[in-house]
């Protein structure tokens, strides 16, 4: 996971703080995933740049529904769009149910751009100037 991601996003690199190791096929769809599923602020932040890089999204809708986290993954989708380049999500994955409840990405309960976290009832930590660090 740290690879991939270090790989993607090269002006914020992240030391890898455990060993992450994966044995067949590991590309940046469970690379997200994995970053998604460990709840660190800079690991989330470093992955918005995998987005650009997905070529496969009925994987990447089948692991997160997997790992129960659709709602993250389409909002970090929305937020990367407003700043990054990302390819273009199938809109067929745009309009899907989502949970009722709110869901944290990180610790932080912050509501951040607050049409996105409304529409897909996500708290997203990161404000403007965390993503242009990224850029």
């Amino acid at each position: 996971m740290f690879d991939i991601i270090n790989k993607y996003s090269t002006n914020f690199q992240i030391n890898p703080w455990y060993d992450h190791q994966v044995h067949g096929p590991y590309g940046p769809e469970e690379a997200l995933i994995d970053a998604i599923q460990t709840s660190s602020f800079r690991l989330i932040l470093a992955s918005l740049r995998l987005f650009n890089h997905i070529k496969n999204w009925p994987k990447l809708y089948q692991l997160s529904k997997e790992k129960d986290c659709w709602q993250k993954v389409a909002a970090l989708y929305d937020v990367a769009k407003l700043f990054l380049k990302v390819r273009t999500m199938p809109k067929r994955y745009e309009n899907l149910k989502i949970e009722k409840k709110w869901v944290q990405l990180t610790q932080l309960k912050k509501i951040n751009f607050p049409n996105i976290a409304q529409k897909w009832k996500v708290y997203i930590p990161f404000n403007q100037n965390d993503i242009r660090e990224i850029q």
